[in-house]
């Protein structure tokens, strides 16, 4: 862990999460935006009372139907071709060391890296909503066991894993700067990370996680919008009161404060403002550890367009014209029967096919 003082901690955690907070303001729209394609490509139907209550409200699959057959489309082109990694020797003699660099790509794809989970992971969002980052780096897990020997019980530490690592990042997780497209070129990039209560004891641990003591203070209720709604039908509460969110961010930083800026890594919490983890930049390729894919690519802008947008207005088009077609119907099949004056009539008489009035 890379030694501050408390005012520098203090300063290097305020400047982060005032960058942050500044990126979330900057794509405020295109966060809404977001919602509104995931609930058009998960045709989320919703109550509706125009042009009367319980009215035709349906949502044809369109959206998700071109959104699969594009993703689909594009696994088989990458990964139909066996081997999946073709090395070719550059010089005579050379040829047995490109083989076995062939067979050891294969086996750390397949075995390692999980390359083809990963991709099926990383393209959908892409094609989707046009762009999908990916976090690329080094993990190392430790686990804590308990052994007993000739009667006595030790507590061992095992190492649990360790080797590179790919995750998919959700785009409302992930922060840049604003005014920058190229990543590389970028001064910091950050992705939002959630914790449990046991994580952090252990990252306090193994990676000297300090002021967790304040973190702890300020759960977060983490529940998506699918929970939610199941949540609310059952009558039942979702919430998760052991969850801690953080920003771990990588940015170049003025460390000593003579000009001299060098990439450094750290973790803030926002709720509390609490530095929780800083460190020297742990990759000698100097290049931040992110990935961004983009279906079609939009000039001087990160972000590229997904199909969900391309298909927004006719998705909408289709719903409206199938549910004027259903309302049409109904009106058409609705006979209304004259009866005698004066007949008593129910107060909370509802409009019906074959209603009497």
């Amino acid at each position: 862990m890379l030694k501050m003082s408390k005012k520098e901690k203090e300063r290097l955690a305020d400047y982060v999460l005032e960058e942050i907070e500044r990126s979330e303001n900057d794509r405020a729209d295109f966060l809404t935006n977001l919602e509104t394609y995931t609930r058009l490509y998960e045709g989320k139907v919703y109550e509706k009372d125009f042009p009367w209550k319980d009215c035709s409200n349906v949502k044809l699959p369109f959206t998700a139907t071109n959104c699969e057959a594009i993703f689909a489309r594009m696994m088989n082109s990458i990964f139909a071709i066996e081997p999946f990694w073709m090395v070719k020797p550059i010089k005579a003699g050379a040829w047995e060391y490109a083989k076995n660099l062939e067979y050891f790509l294969e086996y750390a794809s397949v075995n390692v890296l999980h390359i083809y989970d990963f991709c099926q992971k990383w393209f959908l969002p892409a094609v989707k909503y046009g762009t999908s980052p990916a976090k690329i780096h080094w993990q190392e897990d430790w686990r804590y066991y308990y052994k007993t020997e000739d009667g006595v019980r030790t507590l061992q530490k095992r190492l649990w894993s360790r080797g590179p690592k790919l995750d998919v990042i959700p785009l409302q997780d992930f922060f840049t700067p604003i005014g920058y497209n190229i990543l590389d070129e970028m001064t910091w990039v950050s992705n939002r990370i959630y914790k449990n209560l046991m994580q952090l004891d252990q990252l306090a641990k193994d990676y000297e996680w300090e002021n967790l003591d304040k973190v702890k203070r300020f759960p977060v209720d983490r529940k998506g919008d699918v929970e939610e709604e199941t949540a609310e039908k059952l009558g039942i509460e979702n919430k998760l009161y052991d969850t801690f969110e953080f920003y771990e961010t990588y940015l170049m930083w003025n460390v000593e404060d003579k000009g001299i800026w060098a990439p450094i890594w750290c973790v803030v919490n926002p709720q509390s403002r609490q530095l929780v983890f800083v460190d020297d930049f742990p990759y000698d390729h100097g290049q931040w550890p992110f990935a961004v894919i983009r279906y079609m690519p939009r000039e001087n802008s990160l972000y590229g367009i997904g199909v969900v947008q391309m298909l927004e207005h006719i998705q909408k088009t289709l719903d409206t014209h199938t549910n004027q077609i259903i309302d049409n119907a109904t009106i058409a099949n609705t006979r209304w029967f004259k009866w005698k004056k004066g007949t008593p009539l129910p107060r909370n008489l509802k409009i019906r096919p074959g209603m009497i009035v």
